[in-house]
């Protein structure tokens, strides 16, 4: 579109959504040790919001190979997990609910 002083002009900011504020069903901490590790690791995390939460762990290549699923969570969680049957390798383990989604980088030895 041209207005009259021959100047082009768009409208992108009329698309930008907010997608709420920070502290809806927040993550109050996101931990993950030891790390790097031989395989065998802790996952602890709190949150304050009553929400469904998933836990996955996918490889290198974008393969799942962990997956839990917590319904209507709210409070501290604290869980071993063993991949050493995957392999050594890099690992992505996220936490998502219906607001946010936390990433972290896992380092098998």
């Amino acid at each position: 579109e041209t207005n009259s002083n021959g100047c082009s002009s768009t409208s992108a900011t009329d698309t930008v959504v907010n997608t709420g504020i920070a502290t809806n069903n927040l993550i109050n901490s996101f931990n993950v040790f030891p790390n790097p590790n031989n395989g065998n690791f802790e996952v602890d995390f709190s949150v304050s919001n009553m929400d469904n939460y998933t836990i996955e762990i996918h490889n290198a290549i974008g393969q799942l190979v962990y997956q839990e699923y917590l319904s209507n969570y709210t409070g501290k969680y604290a869980k071993q997990i063993n991949l050493s049957n995957f392999g050594k390798g890099i690992y992505m383990l996220s936490l998502t609910n219906s607001h946010n989604q936390n990433i972290k980088k896992l380092i098998v030895l």
